[in-house]
């Protein structure tokens, strides 16, 4: 007897034909798929690799399948390989990407990103899925931005610039190590954010500094400039500073990137020119100055004076006894200008070669002023000009009695000079603040033009002009006067006005300042 079982496999043959549509399905889209993909077992033997693999690397796909997985890699890189591929087996390590070197058929190596995955519970897979990429490119174009980097960094080194990025939105500075040293500081007391560069700034420089990044923020203007920055131990140095902004498609700025490199030589040697420059200025004006009186101020009185001894030795018989007095005070006149004057020039000379000892001490005004006022009273007494002092009983100053005597003596000796007959000098001294004395020596005389006031202490300028009594003037007297009173670490000032008289003021210290 034959017994015939039949059983249902409908259900059996829908799931086993789902199963190879849904296979298809997925080795479909492996296939589409622009990278190379793989599929390796916990063997290491590969099941399955994708078509792209020809066009990547010269294999077809029968060439790999079946064969290890491990024989493509290069030999330096298997044994980083092998423990990244083992560790997968691990739950807990389902996905994992490392970059090895890749050999394609012709026996070459490319370099490779591999993306491997933990699938072994897939129905379909039933091992790793393996994601090659090559990266060939992205490796030259990193390479590339290396030594672009590396060439950088040793220009930047070698020409002390420092480079800097300023994520604006979020107020993080980074310097790199050349900007450290710029702003002399350790690394560790930087705070990486916009105020420590500000706090670096020279005080002078701060605000405009900040000003200038701020408008390079808004867009008005790009960011270049010069500064100060003031180190940790006092050291001043001079930045040059360029940046770039970025921005969104808004408009945002969102950071700056910019450059500083110490451009302090380059200041001190234009400090340095200008000041050559400057001395050269001095040193001409000064010889014009010297020949200019040596050629007008001195040849003019000797000239004078040369014609009324001509006239006394060749016509004395002839000439009355009043005729006598009259050419002799002449002649004394024009001996005391031409020994002033003399006298003023021997002290510039001396002055200009560093010949004249500075050496302050203490000095009780009223008797000084008046013994160095008395060569003055003649001259005054003969033009009827009245001197008086304002000057307090117990004022003492610290100076150098040679410089100060000189000093009174030149403001003096012009303010009579250009003060008319029935005039009036006065000489007046008081305290100020600041253990100093202002002293003054005013007249009632002629006075001065604003452009003459301003041209008064320039030797490239000529300001020698006549007194009231035709007396002679060089214009050396101020100028010596204003060297004496700046080396006692005061100044001297002028207030004049045409026909109502000038005034002339100078500080002293009252002590010494060591």
């Amino acid at each position: 007897m034959v017994y015939t079982v039949f059983e249902d496999i409908t259900e059996r043959r829908q799931a086993e034909d789902k199963l190879q549509r849904s296979h298809a399905r997925y080795t479909s889209m492996i296939s589409n798929i622009s990278d190379v993909i793989g599929i390796i077992g916990a063997d290491g033997i590969m099941t399955y690799k994708s078509p792209n693999i020809e066009k990547w690397f010269g294999w077809l796909p029968e060439d790999r399948v079946g064969t290890s997985g491990f024989s493509t890699v290069h030999p330096d890189d298997l044994d980083r390989v092998g423990k990244v591929f083992y560790s997968l087996f691990d739950k807990d390590n389902a996905v994992k990407t490392l970059e090895f070197r890749y050999q394609c058929k012709d026996g070459s190596y490319k370099p490779i990103e591999l993306t491997a995955a933990n699938l072994l519970n897939d129905p379909f897979i039933h091992g790793v899925l393996l994601n090659y990429r090559d990266i060939t490119v992205r490796k030259q174009i990193e390479e590339e931005l290396k030594q672009t980097s590396t060439r950088l960094a040793l220009a930047t080194r070698a020409g002390g610039v420092g480079v800097w990025d300023y994520d604006i939105v979020n107020n993080i500075l980074l310097w790199d190590d050349q900007m450290i040293a710029l702003y002399g500081l350790d690394k560790k007391n930087f705070s990486g954010a916009y105020e420590a560069w500000q706090a670096g700034l020279h005080p002078d420089d701060m605000l405009r500094g900040d000003q200038e990044i701020q408008m390079a923020i808004s867009g008005k203007k790009e960011f270049n400039s010069e500064f100060r920055v003031l180190w940790p131990d006092g050291t001043i140095r001079h930045i040059r500073a360029l940046a770039v902004v970025q921005r969104d498609d808004s408009g945002k700025a969102l950071r700056m990137i910019g450059t500083n490199w110490d451009i302090t030589s380059r200041k001190n040697a234009e400090q340095a020119l200008f000041e050559s420059k400057e001395d050269l200025q001095k040193t001409n004006a000064e010889k014009d100055k010297f020949f200019s009186i040596i050629s007008h101020d001195l040849r003019g009185p000797f000239n004078g004076f040369l014609g009324l001894t001509r006239l006394m030795a060749e016509e004395l018989p002839g000439l009355t006894q009043e005729e006598i007095q009259k050419m002799a005070g002449s002649m004394r006149d024009s001996a005391i200008n031409l020994f002033r004057l003399l006298e003023n020039l021997l002290e510039w000379s001396r002055m200009q070669q560093g010949m004249i000892i500075f050496n302050p001490e203490l000095i009780w005004w009223i008797p000084f002023i008046k013994e160095c006022m008395r060569p003055i009273t003649d001259s005054a007494n003969k033009k009827g000009i009245e001197i008086s002092y304002e000057i307090p009983k117990d004022l003492e100053v610290f100076a150098d009695q040679y410089m100060l005597a000189s000093t009174i003596r030149n403001l003096a000796s012009n303010a009579v000079k250009f003060t008319l007959k029935g005039g009036k000098v006065t000489i007046a001294a008081k305290s100020v603040p600041g253990h100093s004395v202002e002293i003054s020596v005013r007249d009632t005389g002629i006075g001065m033009s604003p452009q003459m006031v301003d041209d008064l202490f320039r030797l490239d300028v000529q300001t020698n002009r006549r007194g009231t009594e035709n007396e002679l003037s060089s214009g050396l007297g101020l100028i010596i006067c204003k060297d004496f009173v700046e080396k006692h670490g005061g100044k001297l000032w002028v207030e004049s006005e045409v026909d109502k008289g000038s005034t002339f003021y100078f500080t002293l210290p009252t002590k010494s300042t060591d």
